[in-house]
């Protein structure tokens, strides 16, 4: 207790808050140590998370096929302009039940070799893989367990340059019987030609067929 005086004179008592017990100083350090740990931990982990995107996409040699496919020359049609760029990646039905997935491909070496590439390299049953390998080429990063995105409908502008531009269609999660990316690579001046048609969009593309 402590006493003290009010302003008439008398006596009042005031009790003092409580006060915690102080820390020995080895409880002290044990804190530090814990609160060290645990800062560690946390920053370990968020560069762990880090390296293995950056390993992700170092070890994906898809970055090395789209890199080719996105800045190789055009071809060029017979009116001497160039010819958009483009392939096509199709899963249609239900991989478990006789599904069928495959590639389409504009009438460019490149893109028939890419596509051919594709064939071989994309997962039948997570079909949201395949754009997610193609972003993480272009910068972007997804956690590791990333496979179950649904509904995805989206035109994304992944790069430019002087003569083109390069672009991503995805249309997965909104019809069970067909879903598809189309990949592009469209020269700034490109109109559509008698050969060198606009392809329709992705919606709107016909399933495949076990002859493609």
């Amino acid at each position: 207790m402590r006493r003290r005086r009010g302003w008439s004179g008398r006596v009042k008592t005031a009790r003092l808050p409580p006060t915690s017990p102080s820390l020995s100083l080895s409880e002290k350090r044990g804190n530090l140590h814990m609160w060290r740990h645990w800062v560690g931990a946390v920053l370990l982990s968020a560069a762990a998370s880090s390296q293995d995107a950056r390993a992700a996409t170092a070890k994906d040699d898809i970055c090395e096929q789209l890199a080719v496919f996105e800045t190789a020359p055009l071809a060029v049609g017979q009116d001497a302009k160039p010819i958009r760029r483009y392939v096509e990646f199709h899963w249609s039905g239900n991989w478990q039940t006789g599904g069928i997935w495959g590639c389409r491909n504009s009438p460019d070496p490149v893109a028939k070799s890419f596509c051919s590439y594709l064939v071989g390299h994309t997962n039948q049953e997570f079909s949201m893989m395949l754009p997610m390998r193609v972003l993480r080429c272009h910068g972007y990063v997804f956690p590791a367990s990333s496979t179950s995105w649904r509904s995805w409908i989206a035109d994304i502008g992944l790069s430019g340059s002087d003569d083109r531009t390069i672009d991503m269609e995805v249309y997965l999660g909104a019809s069970a019987k067909d879903e598809s990316i189309r990949i592009s690579a469209t020269p700034w001046s490109w109109v559509a030609s008698a050969d060198d048609k606009e392809p329709p969009r992705l919606e709107d593309a016909a399933p495949l067929s076990r002859d493609q």
